[in-house]
């Protein structure tokens, strides 16, 4: 699976596809993931490590921002879901740049609006452990 996906990151061909799969896609799934695993953690009585994580979360916070922003400025026009869809190397998709729940205040937080965030929630989650 890391070969798989490493090929693709190689197939970014504009600064504009690269940081729409590093800092929106993969650094925008870190939102949504921290806070799940956070709980996890304090489930499981490890309160240093779940704090650990939503302070990942936070910083991840200023990644995606720091991407959205050069994502604009890479392609001229305000951050877009079907642009940014658009800009990830194929076979890649939203679904794999998600975490369930979605963390939409984070999200908000890092520059997405609601119909991005609508959009983003409109699409279905896959199975990481099934590649297709």
């Amino acid at each position: 699976m890391r070969d798989w996906f490493w090929e693709r990151v190689a197939r970014c061909e504009t600064p504009a596809a690269f940081v729409a799969l590093q800092g929106l896609g993969l650094e925008g799934a870190n939102l949504d993931h921290c806070p799940r695993v956070a709980a996890q953690f304090r489930a499981a009585g490890d309160e240093a490590g779940a704090q650990i994580l939503e302070r990942v979360q936070e910083d991840e916070i200023g990644h995606v921002a720091f991407a959205a922003h050069w994502f604009e400025q890479f392609t001229g026009a305000p951050l877009e879901y079907g642009r940014w869809r658009a800009s990830l190397p194929t076979p890649l998709t939203p679904a794999l740049m998600q975490g369930r729940p979605l963390a939409l205040a984070a999200r908000a937080r890092a520059g997405m609006d609601e119909d991005f965030l609508a959009q983003l929630a409109a699409e279905p989650p896959i199975d990481p452990r099934r590649r297709t």
